[in-house]
């Protein structure tokens, strides 16, 4: 076997990996667990952000499933007689380190609200259950889901007590799930440089044997 036929495998294995699956590597989203935000906190999920920026109401990011998927959820108060519901949003942000492809797949659960995609300052509303772009190294993607509570409801109680009744209105949850989620890697894992330039070693000295 040619030497250069020995290097094209680590060099293709290498260009292949250079597409990043699923929440890990450049993508990870750290341990498997729930993070609960409540109005105007904001937290690391790894490589990725999340923030809740809210009237009342809460949101969360479950990455128990991860690598696989990340599932993203945004819950609204209700309010109580007549006063409107809470807005919930939270924004789920990465920024990318390199340019490339990126595409990912989308189902939603509950959908009491509302939920898009923003690229920088290009926001769009994803049909379907993929989507996919280009991406430019220093762009912003975010995942955004927001949901707005019902407004509570009152009414006079009849005879023979009269007084103002109020009830709260219903909450509104909106969530989504990720998966399949692709995008560029700017920087190899240590773990697959050092295998990849094993390997290529090892074909070097191969290689050698035969012309020997």
């Amino acid at each position: 076997m040619k030497a250069y036929r020995v290097l094209w495998i680590p060099m293709f294995m290498l260009s292949a990996l250079a597409l990043r699956a699923d929440f890990s590597g450049n993508y990870a989203v750290g341990a498997a667990q729930t993070y609960n935000l409540v109005s105007g906190a904001s937290t690391g999920v790894g490589s990725w952000g999340a923030l809740l920026t809210t009237t009342g109401g809460n949101a969360s990011v479950n990455t128990s499933s991860a690598p696989g998927s990340v599932t993203l959820s945004a819950t609204g108060n209700g309010g109580f007689g007549p006063t409107p519901g809470t807005l919930a949003s939270l924004a789920f942000t990465y920024t990318f380190s390199a340019s490339g492809p990126v595409a990912f797949s989308f189902s939603i659960g509950s959908s009491g609200g509302s939920f898009n995609v923003q690229l920088d300052n290009v926001t769009q509303t994803p049909t379907g259950t993929d989507y996919a772009f280009s991406a430019s190294s220093g762009q912003v993607l975010t995942v955004n889901l927001s949901a707005m509570g019902m407004m509570g409801s009152s009414f006079m109680s009849g005879p023979p007590m009269f007084m103002m009744m109020n009830m709260p209105g219903a909450s509104m949850t909106q969530t989504v799930t990720l998966t399949n989620f692709s995008g560029p890697s700017a920087i190899p894992e240590p773990s697959t440089v050092a295998f990849l330039a094993g390997l290529g070693a090892l074909g070097l000295g191969l290689a050698r044997r035969r012309r020997v």
